[in-house]
């Protein structure tokens, strides 16, 4: 216990770690060329949730090997500049006009996609002033020799496991023209590091879609402008491009079978229209990408041919829909909560070791009325009514923007796997490949999916009275 004790006062003595918010996140990305090569260059923007002087650190990027090359950094093809002297970088603070706070710049390659850049502080505390606050501030620029400019950089910082807080406060206290005091007044860590990628994305060239394309058919490099009217099973077929955009007064119709895959942002302006029918399919490569909806964005939904009774699970690809927009016409819209759920006893008798989808006392599924969760899967009977018939039901997902990016469910368990289901629905615009589903999700053991064909009987045991 003692021990333990002492522990702990040697970290709260030396402040060890603490949790700073530091955020990273790209900027000003572009393709420049030097007469014989080209290039790609970007910012490195840092901020914080409350400011503070910055130590020392350690940034790790991923990049894409074939566009670049492997080994960047062992190869000569990554330059970067932190702007000693240069009066707009934070490690460009000097000490008496001649000395710089910052030195021992080292770039590694930790694979052949994976390179490191890290700094020292050289002098102590007292010649930093606090150089990082919410207002994101010029960390690095980075410099990379492309091999092939026309494919995406896939630039992103490294955050995972040990890759992730490696920056530092700044250590002291320090005197001016003094060194550092690091050996006894250590920096503190800096935890809860986050990172956005999203700037990093640069598209090689542009084509604009005004009835013909204006620099030929966009590819997996190039930014894509939709100026006309284009419907893929008219038009050209399915789009692959970097990035896209669709202009005032245009409408993007993606149809059944086709699709329109992109590495980065998609942005619908004020009087233009993207619609994915039913079966089409919009696909994101980027986790970091998003889709700015300034005008109309509707995504279509055709039911199989229901019967009277039948009911499907259905989610939402919107952000902003709700139950009373797109189902206002479904006269039952349920919602489900695993906690409730105790498998029925009687079912387990009759049918034993048998998956159990049946409630013991019908507390699992309940009303739901609001915003449809990203991920969340909902039990829809579309008829209008108890009796009423059933068939072929048209829905149109249009409020807020297309989910994008990784979507967290919540995942719900009791005791065991068979007393634990939980409803999900697919929150993308795009088909998902239920193999790719289960292997990115360890504790997804597999997916039901199923249609009534027994009719509903009292020799059949369940919750309710039918």
């Amino acid at each position: 216990m003692r021990l333990l004790t002492s522990f702990l006062l040697f970290i709260a003595a030396f402040h060890f770690c603490i949790a700073q918010d530091i955020h990273f996140e790209f900027d000003n990305a572009q393709i420049t060329n030097d007469g014989s090569n080209d290039f790609y260059e970007v910012d490195v923007l840092i901020s914080s949730s409350s400011d503070f002087k910055l130590g020392s650190g350690q940034i790790y990027l991923n990049y894409n090997p074939l566009a670049f090359g492997a080994n960047i950094s062992a190869n000569g093809k990554l330059t970067y500049d932190h702007g000693i002297f240069g009066g707009s970088y934070i490690l460009d603070q000097q000490h008496g006009g001649t000395t710089p706070i910052y030195s021992n710049f080292i770039q590694n390659d930790n694979t052949g996609s994976r390179v490191s850049i890290s700094f020292q502080q050289a002098l102590g505390e007292g010649s930093i002033t606090n150089n990082v606050s919410d207002t994101p501030s010029l960390l690095l620029h980075i410099k990379i020799e492309y091999q092939d400019a026309t494919l995406n950089p896939m630039l992103c910082f490294e955050s995972t496991e040990i890759f992730l807080d490696q920056f530092y406060s700044a250590c002291g206290p320090g005197t001016a023209g003094l060194p550092k005091d690091c050996a006894t007044a250590p920096g503190a860590q800096i935890t809860n590091d986050t990172y956005d990628c999203a700037g990093a994305l640069v598209c090689f060239t542009t084509t604009e879609y005004t009835g013909t394309w204006s620099n030929s058919n966009p590819a997996s490099g190039s930014f894509a402008i939709i100026s006309a009217d284009y419907t893929t099973s008219l038009d050209g077929g399915s789009i692959d491009a970097c990035s896209l955009s669709v202009s005032s007064g245009a409408t993007l119709r993606i149809s059944a079978g086709d699709y329109v895959k992109l590495y980065g942002n998609i942005t619908v302006d004020s009087g233009g229209i993207l619609i994915v029918e039913h079966e089409g399919s919009v696909v994101q490569v980027d986790s970091d990408a998003i889709v700015t909806n300034n005008g109309t964005i509707n995504v279509l939904q055709t039911t199989p041919n229901l019967a009277s009774r039948d009911f499907m699970i259905l989610g939402s690809p919107m952000s902003g829909e709700m139950r009373n927009s797109v189902w206002n016409s479904a006269f039952l819209v349920l919602d489900a909560t695993t906690a409730n759920f105790v498998p029925h006893p009687d079912v387990a008798a009759a049918f034993p070791g048998a998956e159990n989808f049946a409630d013991d006392n019908n507390d699992f599924w309940g009303v739901y009325s609001g915003t449809l969760d990203p991920g969340e899967g909902y039990l829809v009977r579309p008829q209008s009514g108890f009796g009423q018939p059933g068939g072929v039901f048209n829905y149109t997902y249009d409020d807020g923007t297309l989910n994008t990016g990784d979507v967290t469910f919540s995942v719900g368990f009791n005791t065991d796997k068979n007393s634990s289901p939980n409803v999900l629905a697919n929150p993308y615009a795009s088909s998902i490949f239920a193999d790719d589903f289960i292997s990115a999700n360890s504790m997804i053991d597999e997916v039901y999916f199923w249609e009534h064909l027994t009719p509903p009987s009292p020799g059949l045991p369940g919750a309710g009275a039918m």
